[in-house]
């Protein structure tokens, strides 16, 4: 996944590593408009992590990682032949701080909404490098 680069810039992602994991992570702003002019803006964190240890980093994620200023939303979509397809969710100070969210995907399994356009993304990517695998198998 690593080597879809042009991908990831396009979509506003950026290489992101951590404690061992790696992938793409982006920042996207949310701003609440009234005749007034903006009341609130807040940011998501969004991540597609492809070298990781499945569960035991899944679980590392949820119990280690911290709510940050302003950040409402991280999610963390795990690319794993081995999904579960489970979202796992946890809240920081009930939901006040914001919360993080957790899903191993195995690309080409079902969509869930929580993650509609990272999944989209994903198999985008995967149709792309499956393709471009097979024309390289035929050359030999």
């Amino acid at each position: 996944m690593k080597e879809l680069m042009g991908l990831w810039q396009e979509t506003g992602f950026k290489l992101w590593s951590w404690r061992g994991m790696e992938g793409v992570y982006r920042r996207v702003t949310f701003r609440k408009d009234s005749l007034i002019g903006e009341v609130a803006s807040y940011y998501a964190d969004d991540y597609i992590v492809w070298k990781h240890h499945g569960p035991t980093d899944e679980r590392l994620i949820l119990n280690e990682w911290k709510p940050q200023a302003d950040v409402m939303n991280h999610r963390f979509l795990l690319v794993d032949p081995e999904g579960s397809g489970k979202l796992q969710r946890r809240a920081f100070w009930y939901g006040i701080k914001g919360w993080v969210t957790v899903l191993r995907y195995c690309p080409g399994d079902q969509e869930l909404r929580d993650f509609k356009d990272l999944i989209f993304l994903t198999n985008k990517g995967s149709e792309y490098l499956r393709k471009r695998e097979a024309v390289d198998l035929e050359k030999r």
